[in-house]
Order: structure tokens, then C-alpha cells, then sequence
């Protein structure tokens, strides 16, 4: 469309306007409008605007209808504006848009425009061109400008976007061909792009775009070298054309190994798709090689990349460059020391060309061995000079065992193992066991460790155990036997032997009977019992063989002594004891029988006494008075009225007339009714003639007193 034909649209616009604006002038107003706020309004808006740039000033007038020079561009007329096309009108100032606070589309192209300020807050702006405008630098009012959906600013001169994380409604961002390097500013507003254009600028990484969806990205031109975290995807992308210059390799004279950096879309290293000056790819090791001019100490190789699609086009691509400069390697020197730092074996050198690889390799030093497990070194080299140090400590020597033992072979304490490196000193200390005193120091008991397993044998002799006594004692803690002592060396066994003692039984074994000797003195006593004895049977009878009273039956321990008594029986008189009245318990049952001879009316008023005639059971050949023992265990019948006899008790078979004990016959007692011989009536006689004078002298020498 010409400018005489805009001019002439805008002017039937504001012929319709003016037209609007008579009408509602005519139309009747009611009496009650508050016209405080339009007056106010009104004064606002019919400030003039001034506006430097005279192209600007006429565009706008022809945009309004003011066609006459005289009419003011006011304030009020500004708010008019909705859309303004200024390209290629060479305008240099916006100065006075400012004011046009509905303006909606503005063409800026092709233009000297250098401040964008007036447009800052012109928030109803949804679209904005300033492409061509090669002075253009600062756009940093475009971060309140909130209303944009669409901006275009190529072909300019801008290095820096400000902030857009306030412009929710951007869609399309064209930047092409200006001389942006950071694109940090896509990352608030990635997600709401659908359109971006940042092709020739001097972009070398596109990581803020891997939020970006859905959308047209094209980045050609530009310094790329990874865009492989871009969604390709969903994305419609075009990355071609890229020119990257590396940073200056270093290299030796004879040829430049260089590692191929170059990853696809898909991020996989992608091999180069061609290679200039005879350069070699090695896919193995993604290398390439290119050998080099050893006169030329500078210069540069150069290799392209591509990526095409279904129909032949790159869409993804671009050419490398690798300056390098050739440097002289400095040596590797590769040193042999000890763990303190001392150097145990001669330093060797190794030299060769710059980014060549070298190996060091460890030597063989008698009695050390690697601290570290590899044996080698790996490098390249430089151009400072390297050193590779091998770290050596004293090998490990063979353990040294240490054992504590007796005389006799015994372990005292565990055995104990040394370990530690070639040729370190050792030291032992003597331990201290109780009860055992060192024999004597072993001779390498202090020395070096070596590549022989050594052992040291320390050899303790035994002291003298505490003794051990043997007490023989009953219950009480009376002494039955000797004590003996038992004597020997420390922890020697030793082995308590009970006694056998007459007439007493041991208890129980001593839990200490059998033991070992140790310093402090030990007791073992053996405890015994007195062993009950075989009980005493005491009988009465008459000479007759009958029973006159209960047997008594006497207990107690072998060897104590038991007393028996004779009773008092009415209508019989003792005749005679058969068996120990009095004596000891003993391992065998006894037997002790008192018999009785019924009471008779002799002549001369006097009973007859019985006569030791035939038919008595045989009498003990001890003798004796019968006395009240004082540890008799026999206990009369407390039925019996008499008392005990205490007067002199002659055996059976004996006889007054001399005071001598005489054995009686062993002829049995006569059988009822049986006839009594002429002999044993004799006897009988004698007897109680002598029992009668006994008791008769016995009775006088009472009296006599």
C-alpha cells in the first residue's frame, strides 16, 4: 500500500470520528452528570505532546488526521493510537510515544532507533518490530512491557536481553543476527514459547532452550557444538551452519592427536563428516590425527560434522577449527624413595614429544617392596617437567613367635606373634607370671626382623607352691588322725588320701582333695563320722530259761563304751551275768544275759541261793562290777519299779571261796520237771553259802565305817 493511500484511509477514519464526536456533542445531557472527572480528564488530555523526531511527528499526525501543521498533538489525541507502521522512515527518537498508552502494533523496522525508554510501559503493546535497526543495543525496557506476544529486533546490535520472566504472553522472540552469547533469558519463559529465532549471533550454549516444547527453534549459525539436550523430539529444530574455533591445542613437532568433542543430536559422539588437510579419524579411540610440519610452529586444522534428514538436508552441523601450537615436552623423572623421602635406588629420565603418552616403571630394590599396588606410571607430556615418584617401604619379614612356657613344656600364656618390616629392630619385654620365675633371658630376646621366621622362648621355672595340709577330724573338729603336709612346686598337682581310721567312716570326699599347688597355703580336711556299731542285746532270764523282762537294747558308734545293769526283779535274785556287762560297740552284734534264780526258803529262814549248776549258758571271761555307765545309750523300761543292782555281780561259774573267776560248766539248764543231779545241788549250795557271806562282810565293813 503507498503513503497516499494510507494517508488516505486514515483520513476517512477520522472523518468518521469527528462525525461520532459531532453526534454526541448534540445529544441532549441530563441535568444531573457529574462532570467533575471528564473536566479533569479533559485538562489531562488536552496537554500537547512534543515529539523531537519530526518523521515521527508526521506519521503520527497523518495517523490522527492532523493534516494542518497548527493543529497541537495532544495527549488525548495519543490515546488514540492502536497501530502505528514506521518502517523505513529513518526515525532516530521515539521520544513522545510514551503517551500512546493504547497502542497495540508498532513496525519500527528498517530504522536508526537507539532508545527504545518511551515504549517501557506501554503494556497494551502485544506487537513489536524493531528488525533493522543496526544501532539498536539496549532493550532493557522490554522487561515491563507485559503485554508483548510477539517481538522481532534482528539485524541489530544487541549483546544483552534483560529479564522477560514477566512476559506471560510471549510467543514468538526473533533475535536473528545480532551479537547475543548468553541465552540465560529463555529459561523463565521456555515453556511459553512457540517461536524462536537466534540464528548468527555468537551463541555457544543452548542448555537454558532444554525446557522449550512444541515449539520452532532456530539456532543456525552460531559457535554450537552441543545440542544434544534439546528436545528434537517435539521440537522442530534447525542448528546447521555452526563455526566453532577451540581453544589453541598445544602439541608436539611431529603430529596433533586431538579428541573429537562432537556429539549428535542424540548425544553420542558423532564422527566427523569430513576432515581438511588429510586429517585421519581413528573410531576406535575418537580420534583424529593430522600430521604436522615440524618447521611450522603455529597453525590450525579443521574438520566438519553433519546431520541430515529423510531428504538430504543438514539439520544439524557445522565446521571445527583446532588451532595449535607445537611446544617442547619438559622431562619425566621418575624417582625411587622410602617412605621417609630418601631415595633408595638411582633417578631415571624419560623425555619425548608433547601429548605423547610415557610409562615409568618401578624397579626391583632388595628388602623394600611398593607401598602402592601398581608397579607402573602413566602419563603424557607436558610442557612443565613431571616427576613420578615410586614410594617404597621396608618389605614384610617373616613373624617372629613368642611363647611363654614351664620347665616341664607347659604354656604360662598364649602365644603371642610379632610382625613388622625387613630389618626393624625388635624389643621384648619379660612378663611378669605368677607363681613362675624366668629361667633365664632367652638370647634373642631383642634383635631385627628377617626373612626367617624366628622364635623366642621365654622359660619360667615354677616356685614353691603354698603348702598343703591334710586335717583328719570328726564333725566337732576333733583331730582323729596326724595331720599331714603336702608340698610341691606352683601349679603342680597334687592328690589328698583320706585315712582309714578304726571305728569311724568318712563323710564325703573333699572337693579340694585333688588340686594344684599355688602361692597361698591350702587346707584339706577329710570329715568323718563315728560308724554306728552293732547294737547290745540285753536279756533277763531265769535260770530256768524263762524271759523275766523285755530285752533292753543298747546302741552307739564302734568303739564307745556301753554299761548294762542288772534290775531288781521281784521273787528273783541275779545269779549271774552271761557276756560283757560292760565294754565297747563293736562291728559284730553282742549279746548280754543276766540271769535270775527264783527265791527259795532255805533252812535258817534264809532264800536259797542258786548254785552254778548245770544247764547255764556259758559266762565272758572278764569280770567285773556293774556300774552305771556314764555313755550308756541302753535305757531301763520306765514299767520297771526295781532300781539296778549295785552290788558285785559274779560270772557264771564262779565261786567265792577264792575271789577268782572259775569258767562254769557248759552243761545246759535243766528242762522243767527234769531230775536236779546230786553234783549240781552240791554246787549250788557252795555258791549261795558264798554269795551269803559276800553280802555279809560286804554289809559289816559298811557298818564298820
Amino acid at each position: 500500500m503507498s503513503l497516499f493511500t494510507r494517508r488516505i484511509a486514515t483520513r476517512f477514519r477520522i472523518g468518521i470520528a469527528l462525525s461520532s464526536a459531532w453526534l454526541i456533542a448534540m445529544s441532549p445531557v441530563p441535568l444531573s452528570m457529574n462532570f467533575h472527572s471528564p473536566m479533569v480528564a479533559h485538562a489531562a488530555d488536552e496537554d500537547i505532546v512534543t515529539i523531537p523526531d519530526p518523521v515521527l511527528e508526521e506519521e503520527i499526525r497523518f495517523a490522527l488526521g492532523l493534516f494542518e501543521k497548527p493543529d497541537p498533538i495532544t495527549k488525548g489525541k495519543m490515546k488514540q493510537l492502536e497501530s502505528l507502521n514506521l518502517n523505513g522512515r529513518n526515525i532516530t527518537n521515539l521520544e513522545g510515544l510514551q503517551y500512546a498508552t493504547n497502542i497495540k502494533s508498532l513496525l519500527a523496522s528498517d530504522n536508526d532507533i537507539r532508545d527504545i525508554t518511551p515504549l517501557a510501559n506501554l503494556t497494551n503493546m502485544f506487537y513489536l518490530n524493531l528488525t533493522y535497526n543496526e544501532h539498536l543495543e539496549d532493550i532493557s525496557s522490554l522487561a515491563t512491557m507485559t503485554g508483548l506476544e510477539g517481538f522481532r529486533a534482528g539485524w541489530c546490535q544487541i549483546r544483552d536481553v534483560p529479564d522477560l520472566s514477566g512476559l506471560h504472553k510471549l510467543k514468538t522472540l526473533s533475535l536473528y543476527r545480532n551479537q547475543i552469547q548468553n541465552v540465560d533469558f529463555i529459561s523463565p519463559i521456555a515453556s511459553n514459547l512457540t517461536t524462536l529465532e537466534l540464528m548468527s549471533n555468537e551463541i555457544a550454549d543452548v542448555s537454558s532452550l532444554a525446557n522449550m516444547h512444541n515449539a520452532t527453534i532456530q539456532i543456525q549459525n552460531n559457535h554450537i557444538l552441543d545440542v544434544s539436550m534439546l528436545d528434537w523430539e517435539t521440537n522442530k529444530i534447525k542448528s546447521s551452519s555452526q563455526t566453532i574455533t577451540l581453544p589453541t591445542q598445544k602439541t608436539g613437532p611431529s603430529q596433533l592427536v586431538f579428541l573429537n568433542p562432537v556429539l549428535s543430536a542424540k548425544g553420542a559422539p558423532l564422527s566427523p563428516f569430513g576432515i581438511y588437510e588429510d586429517g585421519i579419524y581413528q573410531a576406535g579411540t575418537n580420534h583424529i590425527i593430522w600430521h604436522l610440519n615440524p618447521l611450522e610452529k603455529t597453525g590450525s586444522k579443521s574438520f566438519y560434522y553433519a546431520e541430515l534428514d529423510a531428504k538430504g538436508t543438514p539439520y544439524n552441523g557445522g565446521r571445527v577449527t583446532v588451532p595449535y601450537e607445537v611446544v617442547e615436552a619438559g622431562p619425566v623423572t621418575v624417582r625411587y624413595v622410602n617412605t621417609s623421602g630418601e631415595v633408595i635406588a638411582p633417578e631415571r629420565t624419560l623425555t619425548g614429544e608433547y601429548s605423547q603418552s610415557f610409562m615409568a616403571e618401578a624397579v626391583s630394590i632388595p628388602t623394600y617392596a611398593l607401598t602402592e599396588r601398581t608397579s607402573t606410571m602413566s602419563g603424557v607430556y607436558t610442557e612443565e617437567p613431571q616427576t613420578m615418584t615410586f614410594v617404597y617401604d621396608k618389605a614384610e619379614a617373616a613373624p617372629i613367635t613368642v611363647t611363654y612356657e614351664s620347665l616341664r613344656g607347659k604354656t604360662l600364656r598364649p602365644v603371642k606373634t610379632l610382625t613388622g618390616k625387613l630389618d626393624e629392630a625388635y624389643q621384648l619385654e619379660v612378663p611378669q607370671i605368677s607363681g613362675y620365675t624366668l629361667q633365664a633371658a632367652p638370647k634373642n630376646q631383642s634383635g631385627n626382623f628377617t626373612e626367617e621366621p624366628q622364635t623366642v622362648r621365654f622359660v619360667y621355672q615354677a616356685n614353691p607352691g603354698g603348702p598343703v595340709t591334710v586335717h583328719y577330724q570328726d564333725e566337732t573338729g576333733k583331730m582323729l588322725a596326724p595331720s599331714h603336709t603336702l608340698s610341691g612346686n606352683y601349679e603342680e598337682s597334687y592328690q589328698a588320701e583320706a585315712r582309714s581310721i578304726a571305728h569311724y567312716t568318712l563323710t564325703k570326699q573333699p572337693s579340694n582333695a585333688k588340686g594344684t599347688f599355688t602361692e597361698a597355703p591350702q587346707t584339706v580336711i577329710y570329715t568323718y563320722i563315728r560308724t554306728p556299731g552293732q547294737p547290745v542285746t540285753v536279756s533277763y532270764h531265769s535260770t530256768t530259761g524263762e524271759r523275766l523282762h523285755p530285752d533292753r537294747i543298747l546302741t552307739g558308734g564302734e568303739g564307745e563304751a556301753y554299761t548294762s545293769f542288772a534290775l531288781e526283779i521281784p521273787g528273783y535274785h541275779f545269779q549271774q551275768v552271761v557276756g560283757q556287762a560292760s565294754g565297747t560297740y563293736t562291728d559284730k552284734p553282742q549279746q548280754v544275759r543276766y540271769l535270775y534264780q527264783p527265791e527259795e526258803v532255805l533252812s535258817g529262814g534264809n532264800p536259797a541261793r542258786p548254785t552254778g549248776g548245770r544247764g547255764l549258758p556259758p559266762a565272758s571271761e572278764t569280770s567285773g562290777v556293774v556300774q552305771r555307765p556314764s555313755t550308756s545309750i541302753g535305757i531301763l523300761s520306765p514299767s520297771l519299779s526295781s532300781r539296778p543292782s549295785e552290788r558285785p555281780i559274779s560270772p557264771v561259774g564262779s565261786s567265792v571261796s577264792s575271789g577268782s573267776l572259775t569258767r562254769p560248766s557248759s552243761s545246759a539248764l535243766p528242762r522243767t520237771g527234769e531230775q536236779v543231779p546230786v553234783g549240781s545241788v552240791l554246787v549250788g549250795v557252795v555258791l549261795l553259802v558264798g554269795v551269803c557271806y559276800y553280802r555279809w562282810r560286804h554289809h559289816r565293813e559298811k557298818s564298820t565305817k
